[in-house]
């Protein structure tokens, strides 16, 4: 880990993911951390921060649960000021996540990939062209538990390259849960009934 990296500014948590080895030491901490999650929590009720969606080929990792990660891996408290989202209208926030999502991990190591059409047919009946975006925001039913996934979509196909066979499997069965998918998108999100929107899980 970087014990000794110098963070001063937001820009600087490039220096974090600068190598391979990087990034498969943090994921392979995300992971663990994930296991370790899942093995304590309400079968019944416990909806993944990872969630493998077939149908795209993607593992889709909650934003904020990455950033929590990210500063729990490098020792950096700091990050976590600087890049969990709990106002969707700040604006600094929102550009240090661009800068993470899109530049570092999509545009630089090509592990992110956001499509340019979203199929919201299942709740829409129709095909949009987001705005450039660096999560989904996607609300999950099961038992009678919601929750709150701002839905990061990394790649199967260059994760599993990146990542050891066994942590890669490791991963792919801690994204598959049976769950029902009840909104995706800000639209959907706002016409949620507000009693599930004020009783939604967060990570």
């Amino acid at each position: 880990m970087h014990q000794n990296l110098k963070y001063t500014s937001p820009l600087d948590i490039v220096f974090l993911f600068n190598k391979r080895e990087d990034l498969i030491d943090f994921f392979s901490f995300l992971i663990e951390k994930t296991q370790t999650l899942s093995d304590f929590s309400d079968k019944e009720t416990y909806i993944s921060p990872i969630i493998f969606v077939k149908k795209a080929y993607t593992f889709s990792i909650d934003y904020n649960y990455i950033i929590h990660t990210i500063a729990d891996w490098s020792g950096i408290e700091a990050i976590r000021a600087d890049f969990i989202v709990s106002d969707f209208e700040n604006e600094t926030t929102s550009q240090n996540a661009m800068f993470l999502i899109k530049g570092i991990f999509e545009s630089f190591h090509k592990l992110v990939y956001f499509s340019e059409k979203v199929d919201t047919s299942k709740f829409s009946g129709g095909i949009i062209r987001p705005k450039a975006r660096f999560f989904n925001v996607s609300v999950f039913e099961k038992g009678e538990s919601y929750t709150l996934i701002l839905s990061v979509p990394f790649s199967r196909y260059t994760l599993k390259p990146l990542l050891p066979r066994p942590l890669f499997a490791q991963m792919l069965l801690l994204g598959k849960s049976r769950f029902q998918q009840i909104a995706f998108g800000q639209s959907q999100f706002n016409r949620l009934d507000l009693k599930i929107r004020k009783e939604l899980k967060k990570f």
